[in-house]
């Protein structure tokens, strides 16, 4: 705000041509005729008061309030004379409460929002959970411009109630803290949706990251249609999330590859460092509810998720569309829309251990990473992706990829000597599991039969697994026979699709 005597008086005179109410109790109580009305003594105290008040209010300095008001002395008067009266009124302005404006949070959250030097110095950063300052506050010194947002802490509120006890009224502290963060979700910002919604247009291809920047080369036209649609998929999932907090965007990227070709340094590169994390604590723990705050991407390091006892967690917890935690020193529990999404990354190529989990991830086998690439063109390649999202509202696999998708998990399932013997043993189309155990464990001739009771269901389901494995499925039970109400396993149809693997 400009120093400008002139320009203050200006101002001033502009805000009281407003009609005044009493909701608006910060506006001076002068009018537009306040230059007539200074020419004539018996209104001119009430006149020179009301300027005095509000510039006061506004933290100016004497010498401020004095530049301004000398430009209302009458002919009657010298400046000096016009001095003497105005520097009691600011004495009395800085030493008690001004007129109705009693020191109250109502009247405090006033100051901070409709005076000028306060209006936008606090805010509420929804996307960290976080109150913020973000523009110079009046009691700090320093040029306004080289100001850098950061969140708000305990000595904020001491230096805001300094500044209010000397400049306005002898508020309290409790009314300070309360006026503040009122104030503050007032003005609510969500950092990663403004960038996406400042970004220029862009005709950047979002089927082409993988292969532009990550070094993918499909074998042949059903691997690049499959790369190409979770690539859009990655870029519009992350897009979806920043635009609709708490969307259901539980498709995992898993990105494979050698290890030191910068699978991490890539993400980091593309999300930002500062909406990037990388140490995720135990799924399913306080801690981790309270990790995802602030992100936009998690990094699924050496594949977090893949111990097979943790996957029902994981998977509730992947799935998860918002986080109830208490925030450090918070009195209650809040609710936080998701606005991440999760990236596995892994040198492996057997990470899939889950027979029923793995059509949550997308494995995409990368080669020599361009990070520099992907810092060079991170905007073009996010608008392009936000402009899409926006256009097709749509931000996963259609059903025609998402067979081929499921094949190419499979092909990641991690090895198991019975699936082997299940494809040597088994030839019919049909069986159970009590007979994949005879076949597979073939018993002596003079030994008795096979005992199913002596089967323990750990062994049952790592049969069931390796048939599942080995190409069967699950089918009901038989209905006759020796194998009446036993689960019927089928041999699945096969599928013409070249994994790539």
């Amino acid at each position: 705000m400009s120093n400008d005597p002139q320009k203050m008086l200006d101002r001033l005179r502009g805000n009281a041509a407003k009609p005044k109410t009493q909701q608006n109790v910060l506006q001076i109580k002068t009018t537009e005729e306040l230059a007539q009305q200074s020419q004539e003594t018996g209104r001119w105290n009430e006149s020179l008061l009301d300027v005095t008040k509000n510039l006061v209010r506004e933290g100016r300095s004497d010498a401020e309030i004095h530049a301004v008001t000398d430009q209302l002395t009458t002919s009657h008067y010298t400046v000096q004379d016009t001095r003497n009266q105005v520097q009691p009124m600011i004495d009395g302005a800085r030493s008690k409460p001004l007129g109705k404006f009693h020191p109250n949070v109502a009247n405090t959250f006033l100051v901070l929002t409709e005076t000028e030097r306060w209006a936008s110095v606090f805010a509420y950063d929804e996307f960290n959970d976080r109150n913020m300052v973000i523009a110079k506050p009046p009691w700090q010194t320093g040029d306004p411009k080289y100001f850098k947002p950061r969140p708000l802490i305990d000595t904020d509120y001491t230096h805001t109630l300094i500044w209010l006890q000397r400049n306005w009224a002898n508020v309290g502290e409790k009314a300070v803290i309360r006026a503040v963060d009122a104030v503050c979700r007032e003005n609510i910002i969500t950092p990663v949706r403004h960038y996406l919604e400042s970004l220029p247009e862009s005709d950047f291809d979002i089927g082409s990251l993988f292969e532009t920047y990550f070094g993918v080369v499909p074998s042949h036209e059903m691997e690049r249609e499959y790369v190409q649609a979770a690539s859009a998929l990655f870029l519009k999932q992350a897009c979806a999330r920043a635009v609709y907090p708490g969307c259901k965007a539980d498709i995992v990227i898993v990105i494979e590859g050698k290890q030191g070709v910068g699978k991490s340094r890539s993400l980091r590169a593309l999300f930002g460092a500062d909406w990037f994390k990388d140490s995720l604590p135990p799924m399913g723990s306080k801690d981790a509810s309270a990790y995802v705050v602030g992100a936009w991407c998690i990094e699924l390091a050496e594949m977090a998720f893949k111990i097979k006892a943790e996957t029902e967690q994981q998977k509730a917890f992947l799935s998860r569309q918002d986080e109830k935690y208490r925030p450090a020193y918070g009195r209650n529990s809040v609710t936080y829309p998701r606005r991440c999404i999760f990236v596995a990354t892994t040198n492996r190529d057997d990470w899939a251990v889950d027979d029923t989990g793995n059509r949550r991830y997308l494995p995409i086998k990368v080669g020599k990473i361009d990070v520099d690439g992907l810092k060079r063109d991170r905007d073009l390649i996010w608008a392009a992706a936000v402009a899409e999202l926006k256009r097709t509202n749509h931000w996963w696999l259609d059903d025609s990829l998402v067979q081929y998708a499921h094949l190419q998990t499979e092909a990641r399932r991690e090895a198991d000597i019975w699936s082997e013997l299940v494809q040597k043993h088994i030839r019919s189309d049909e069986t159970s599991i009590t007979e994949a155990f005879e076949l597979c464990f073939p018993r002596d001739d003079d030994a008795p039969p096979l005992d199913p009771k002596t089967i323990s269901k750990q062994d049952q389901r790592r049969m069931g697994t390796a048939l599942i494995a080995a190409g069967f499925e699950r089918e009901g039970v038989f209905t006759s026979g020796a194998r009446r109400n036993q689960t019927r396993f089928t041999r699945a149809h096969e599928v013409d699709y070249d994994c790539g693997f």
